[in-house]
């Protein structure tokens, strides 16, 4: 069971990181 929970954390974390980059893309093509 406590593996997997990290393995969710990490999923989330590469989640936020693939978002937050989608973001400045977008933000810089607007700019």
């Amino acid at each position: 069971m406590h593996g997997i929970s990290i393995e969710i954390r990490q999923y989330n974390n590469a989640y936020k990181i693939c978002f937050m980059h989608l973001i400045f893309l977008v933000i810089h093509k607007i700019l």
